[in-house]
């Protein structure tokens, strides 16, 4: 199924756009992890719509623990969690009308009468609620391992947030800088209303994971990492380490040198982002996910009505971010704690 993951985590979502309710059911999920409801509700707020910059689809986004939880803390059996839909309004969406640059078009070749087109259905980003929850929990689970998690708005537009030492950054104090984001801000502003969007990207950075975390190939932390940050919504690109064309660097510029200090290995740099041959190296695991500008835009566009096989000039209506990154950052987090926690429990085989 493509909407379970399966590894030493076995994950599945479940839920659409438009349905009543979403869950997500996570077999293998460690036994005795408390239920930090701060940590869940910080990460459902992060999520939150801000009615200037992100789309105007507010929800409560109460959530419930169906199983896996008994007295405030993970019970080792099947962990779902649900999550109601209470606001949204279907009679934006018409059957048959392609809107461009969404899932639209091949969804509706693949799946036919059976594809939800209310908001996208299963392929919405409203099911990534879920991720931020999960997510939460798994942080939580991690700091046993002593590994912590930030993020921060790495671009919007032409606009770069200050640049970061990747071998002293502190993920637990990460942010945008002010004059930055207010600069990033206006940018989203400014496509808003234009009735367009803009794109942005998400860095991402663990610090504290042990050395020689992961395993080869398709065990290794860049291809578990990467496979679940494809599994966001809009994401279209994810890179690691420092942000370099590789392609025009050298092995003499881009090698992590190393040396002893005081008897213990020092790297010089951090230009691999923390992983050698999908292995973690101890320096903090530095990940950026770059997302496409919000399909769904008030400008006319070209395209067409499937059902009836006709050109038309359309106007996308609903609820619509104008940039995916702005309030992505949480999601992109969960999604790394995830694959960290995933990576710790196969060492615990």
């Amino acid at each position: 199924m493509s909407n379970v993951f399966r590894s030493n985590l076995v994950i599945e979502m479940s839920g659409a756009s438009h349905t009543e309710a979403m869950r997500i059911k996570v077999s293998g999920f460690p036994k005795g992890i408390k239920i930090d409801t701060k940590a869940i509700e910080e990460a459902i707020n992060r999520r939150m719509p801000n009615s200037n910059l992100s789309n105007a689809r507010h929800e409560a986004d109460d959530y419930t623990f169906i199983s896996g939880v008994n007295n405030g803390k993970t019970n080792g059996e099947e962990l779902i969690i649900e999550v109601k839909n209470q606001n949204f309004n279907s009679d934006n969406y018409q059957k048959g009308i392609i809107r461009p640059g969404h899932v639209d078009y091949p969804a509706y070749v693949k799946y036919g009468d059976n594809f939800d087109y209310r908001g996208g259905g299963e392929f919405s980003g409203r099911l990534t609620i879920l991720i931020a929850i999960l997510g939460a929990i798994s942080k939580t689970a991690l700091r046993k391992y002593g590994v912590v998690i930030g993020s921060h708005l790495y671009q919007i537009g032409n606009i770069k947030d200050k640049k970061i030492n990747y071998l002293k950054v502190n993920a637990k104090t990460l942010q945008t800088s002010k004059a930055k984001l207010a600069k990033m801000e206006d940018a989203i502003i400014k496509a808003k209303n234009d009735g367009d969007s803009i794109g942005g990207t998400i860095e991402v950075i663990a610090c504290g994971a042990k050395i020689g975390l992961g395993e080869n190939y398709f065990g290794g932390l860049e291809s578990k990492i990467s496979s679940l940050m494809f599994a966001i919504p809009g994401a279209k690109e994810v890179s690691f380490g420092k942000d370099l064309d590789l392609s025009k660097e050298f092995g003499s510029t881009y090698n992590d040198q190393m040396t002893y200090i005081d008897g213990e290995v020092n790297l010089l740099s951090n230009n691999a982002g923390g992983i050698n041959g999908g292995l973690s190296n101890g320096c903090p695991i530095v990940v950026r996910v770059k997302f496409r500008p919000t399909s769904s835009i008030s400008k006319e566009q070209k395209s067409i009505d499937i059902l009836n096989k006709e050109n038309i000039d359309l106007t996308v209506k609903g609820n619509h971010d104008s940039c995916f990154a702005y309030r992505a950052g949480v999601i992109v987090e969960g999604m790394m704690a995830i694959a960290l926690l995933d990576s710790y429990l196969e060492e615990g085989k």
